[in-house]
């Protein structure tokens, strides 16, 4: 099975869905784990550059050309530093040092997502030059990510994966469970009906400040998802900002 980012064709859907109280709690578990993962890297590789910073100038200070012997609050700092190298180094780290994570309600692709979400804001600060990751703070909007997976299966459809459409009507989601959708696109009901191969990617599930629930799908698939308009041979005169554009 191709994997996302090889699929020729790639949309984005949006709809809002109704869950129940019971899956609304759910929700909200899941945005608190992840919020609670992404601010834990974010402090604790905090703690580590200050530690490291304060060592490194210690060592310079006392004996650059030798190792001197470190006091009670050094050790702790050194300590404290290997600590986190160890629970940073891999996702599951994690999961495994908080018991609450462990819960059969709060998704490991959420948490997974939120370590890749830090990793990318590093690696865009890398590139840009700013944007920090800094702590994400406690929000009367919720959202969270999780994947779709296809763990069996040889090709990918719209109703085949953890996260899959039922019918027009209701969607299937991980640890969720079916939910009811208010509208549904005609071409994503075309592909649905005739069966069209068409993976789901990114699942991103969304509550607003005015207790609205949205979901996001990202979609790929090798075959075009609108059709190419014809050629008029018409002109058409745009006005640009040449120094913006």
């Amino acid at each position: 099975m191709k994997r996302m980012s090889s699929l020729a064709y790639h949309f984005g859907l949006k709809v809002r869905f109704y869950p129940s109280s019971k899956q609304k709690k759910i929700i909200k578990l899941n945005y608190d784990a992840q919020r609670f993962v992404y601010n834990s890297y974010v402090g604790r590789n905090r703690n580590n550059y200050r530690a490291k910073g304060y060592l490194a100038v210690r060592q310079y200070q006392v004996m650059p050309f030798a190792f001197s012997v470190l006091n009670n609050y050094e050790t702790k700092l050194a300590e404290e530093v290997v600590a986190n190298n160890e629970l940073l180094a891999k996702p599951k780290n994690i999961r495994d040092a908080y018991s609450f994570l462990r819960v059969k309600e709060i998704d490991s692709l959420a948490i997974a997502n939120a370590i890749q979400n830090y990793q990318k804001a590093w690696n865009n600060y890398r590139k840009l030059g700013h944007g920090i990751p800094t702590f994400h703070k406690k929000r009367s909007d919720w959202s969270y990510q999780t994947n779709c997976q296809y763990p069996k299966q040889t090709e990918a459809f719209l109703d085949n994966g953890t996260a899959r459409f039922i019918d027009a009507k209701h969607v299937k989601l991980p640890k969720l469970g079916v939910v009811r959708i208010a509208s549904f696109r005609k071409l994503i009901k075309e592909r649905l009906l005739n069966h069209i191969s068409t993976r789901i990617g990114t699942v991103t599930i969304k509550k607003t400040a005015d207790e609205q629930f949205y979901l996001s799908m990202q979609l790929g698939s090798d075959i075009a998802f609108v059709k190419a308009l014809p050629k008029t041979q018409s002109q058409l005169g745009i006005d640009l900002n040449l120094d913006n554009f």
